[in-house]
């Protein structure tokens, strides 16, 4: 069906679920950056699916955590050894923040972003709403029967039952002249075999 791109504003066919065209879907899948709001200052930035803090606050942040753990030295000399918290194995210090072994590293950091983000979609999106956005991006199309336009909620190509109805006699009408050889040699066959069985 026709849709509205919610980011260029072009016209494309789509799925009545998509919401972008395939080149800005590409282009919000090329990258994970997008606006973001800081936490503490309230700022516009561009980041990360966890960024929470705009590049000023985030600076000032890491200088009061650098004077806060600088006082008594270091908990965890890097090289050292520490435990992993998932797996109990022991790995080598490669970070002040690091927890996992590389082992687990991955699947844990995976999870915190998936717990993150259905916080984040049961926070801030709702299916009304989802539906609303779906709507506003549908395009308005002409029906294939009238020609008044429409916007539809389906893949529906009419405006309206009567001329979805005045759709299907006009296709079985179409096909009943394509295939009229075809159906007039069946039903003379079937009027033989009928007369045949009586015969019998």
């Amino acid at each position: 069906m026709r849709r509205i791109c919610k980011y260029c504003g072009k016209e494309y066919d789509g799925d009545p679920g998509s919401s972008c065209c395939p080149d800005c879907a590409a282009a919000q899948r090329a990258t994970t950056l997008r606006p973001r709001t800081c936490r503490a200052c309230g700022v516009t930035f561009d980041g990360g699916p966890r960024a929470w803090y705009c590049p000023d606050c985030r600076a000032e942040r890491k200088r009061e955590a650098s004077r806060r753990f600088r006082r008594g030295g270091p908990a965890r000399p890097i090289g050292s050894e520490d435990l992993c918290e998932i797996c109990g194995r022991p790995y080598v210090v490669e970070a002040g923040r690091q927890r996992y072994c590389k082992d687990c590293a991955e699947a844990a950091v995976r999870a915190v972003d998936n717990a993150q983000s259905r916080a984040w979609n049961q926070a801030n999106t709702t299916p009304e709403a989802r539906r609303k956005e779906r709507k506003a991006h549908t395009a308005t199309i002409q029906c294939v029967i009238c020609g008044k336009g429409f916007v539809p909620n389906s893949v529906a190509i009419t405006c309206s039952p009567a001329c979805s109805q005045e759709l299907h006699r006009r296709n079985c009408a179409a096909w009943e002249a394509a295939h009229r050889p075809e159906r007039n040699a069946y039903q003379l066959e079937r009027y033989h075999r009928r007369k045949d069985d009586k015969k019998d």
